[in-house]
């Protein structure tokens, strides 16, 4: 299964993480035009870096929608709609990269299991 790799400091929490993705995602994903000189799928305006701020880019994407859109909207939208679907909540916790809330979770896994996986699955 395709996944993408989030090394650690990457993120808010500061920890690293392996996302599985849908072949729609990597469909989406691999279609996108790149620079040449960038190695970022998401690049910065100036195409030296990857985007940083993308406060404007969600003022576009909310100006389209005819809505406010942010990140934490997107976040709590795939939460709903997974839990909608009965996804497990641990499952969709650890999708949205959220603070395990049970005992076992918080207690009893192990954060490099998805370490192992990361070399069982490949990268976009």
């Amino acid at each position: 299964m395709p996944s993408w790799r989030i090394e650690p400091g990457q993120s808010k929490t500061r920890s690293g993480r392996v996302l599985p993705l849908s072949t729609q995602a990597v469909a989406i994903l691999r279609a996108l035009p790149r620079l040449k000189a960038n190695p970022y799928v998401f690049s910065s305006r100036d195409g030296t870096s990857h985007t940083i701020h993308p406060e404007a880019t969600w003022r576009e994407v909310s100006r389209a929608a005819g809505i406010h859109v942010t990140a934490h909207s997107m976040r709590r939208t795939f939460t709903n709609i997974c839990l909608k679907l009965g996804v497990e909540m641990w499952k969709t916790e650890m999708l949205t990269s959220h603070v395990p809330t049970t005992t076992v979770l918080l207690h009893y896994t192990d954060p490099r299991i998805s370490e192992r996986l990361a070399h069982r699955t490949s990268s976009v």
